[in-house]
């Protein structure tokens, strides 16, 4: 019988944190203290400062002198610039994909594109963004790349809770899902 190996206290403190970070729980732009999180989470100070130091290299949280912490906020020249990287992250994810997709990824890809349909269908933002982004890391790694995997991954993990309120504006679900099923077309016809 095989072993499950168990993940650390940091890997589940860093796991609570960034998902606390990334759904607003822990709004933007505010302080993070050691003593609460201790409080809250029940563990020492040790894994938080480690969970902490690995999240300020995601570049979610801004560590100070004295380890001040804050959740960084994004302006709107930060929104902007990830716009632009992720324009040429997703392209390029594309265009590797078309090259070295196999029928497996296709199949995958097929079921997140029914997905993004039916939740448009039903005006369901918040699943409708949980598969688009589930399609997006499908194209990286049907890509076959694993860096760029890991640089999607990242950024639109980081970028979620924009991507969210982006889909969320007028007309716009109905855009994207018409995009979706575009780029899944051209990626079923190997059409760059």
């Amino acid at each position: 019988m095989a072993s499950i190996k168990k993940r650390s206290l940091v890997d589940q403190v860093y796991d609570r944190l960034r998902s606390d970070i990334i759904s607003l729980r822990l709004p933007l732009g505010s302080r993070v203290n050691v003593n609460e999180l201790q409080d809250s989470l029940g563990v020492s100070c040790t894994p938080i400062r480690e969970a902490m130091l690995q999240l300020s290299s995601d570049g979610l949280l801004e560590i100070s002198h004295g380890r001040k912490a804050k959740i960084r906020s994004l302006t709107n020249k930060d929104i902007q610039d990830l716009s632009i990287v992720l324009a040429d992250i997703h392209r390029l994810a594309l265009m590797l994909c078309i090259d070295h997709a196999t029928s497996d990824d296709i199949t995958d890809m097929e079921e997140s594109i029914a997905l993004i349909s039916f939740y448009t269908k039903r005006k369901d933002i918040h699943h409708l963004h949980k598969y688009d982004s589930r399609f997006h890391t499908q194209i990286a790694r049907a890509s076959k790349n694993i860096w760029l995997l890991d640089i999607m991954d990242r950024l639109l993990s980081y970028t979620s809770v924009f991507r969210e309120y982006a889909i969320s504006r007028p007309n716009r679900m109905e855009a994207a899902c018409k995009e979706h099923i575009a780029i899944f077309d051209a990626i079923c016809k190997r059409d760059k």
